[in-house]
């Protein structure tokens, strides 16, 4: 049986009490971005993150991390 894309990114998720990140405990690069593996493509969690919520990220622009934690994939943390 296939778990769905979704389940398998969010299980992945924890939460940080203290700084109310959503940091991606799953596979993080030397630059402690999140990284989770689609349709045999390796996505930046983050982006994945902004892109389940908000829609396609314009080519011309870049995610922010208004927290300054790469690995945190909570929304209201990304610009």
């Amino acid at each position: 049986m296939l778990v769905p894309i979704e389940q398998r990114f969010w299980k992945n998720t924890r939460e940080d009490e203290q700084t109310g990140c959503w940091k991606y405990a799953g596979h993080i690069s030397k630059q402690g971005y999140g990284r989770y593996g689609i349709n045999r493509k390796v996505v930046l969690a983050h982006r994945y993150s902004y892109e389940y919520h908000r829609g396609t990220i314009p080519q011309d622009l870049e995610l922010d991390h208004l927290c300054r934690t790469p690995s945190c994939i909570k929304v209201s943390h990304l610009e």
